[in-house]
């Protein structure tokens, strides 16, 4: 079976690489990893509304096994306000609830959910939806 790969220039040492050049062709750039969140708020504009997962259940006033203890009555109520009866994925598109974009963080950090303390900073999600939003 013939090779598809174009032939090494000639002037290229016996690794393949050319000179100055990386020996990838088409390689992505090296991106460093953000050391923390701040200033950037990405994920918050990207990822609909996990403190969604925090409502009380279609007005019954039960609490939601993932809601922590000690969340704050006014968050609640807040939550409770704009997405009763909505499940996780039934939220409109747009930034999260908690999401102060004049600060580009969340507004509520201390209380964030799972989801958003599990999202990495550096990680292959975090650095996507930087790019996507330009950070």
């Amino acid at each position: 079976m013939n090779d598809p790969r174009p032939d090494p220039p000639a002037d290229a040492p016996a690794g393949g690489v050319a000179p100055g050049g990386s020996g990838r062709s088409g390689a992505l750039p090296v991106v460093d990893a953000p050391a923390d969140c701040e200033g950037c708020g990405a994920c918050c504009r990207r990822n609909g509304s996990p403190v969604l997962l925090y409502n009380s259940g279609l007005g019954r006033g039960e609490r939601h096994p993932f809601r922590p203890a000690g969340l704050p009555a006014e968050l609640v109520e807040e939550i409770d306000a704009h997405f009763l009866g909505l499940h996780r994925g039934q939220e409109g598109p747009g930034p999260c609830l908690w999401y102060d974009a004049a600060a580009l963080r969340c507004r509520h950090y201390q209380w964030r959910p799972q989801v958003c303390r599990d999202y990495a900073v550096g990680s292959p999600s975090c650095l996507s939806d930087r790019r996507k939003e330009g950070v």
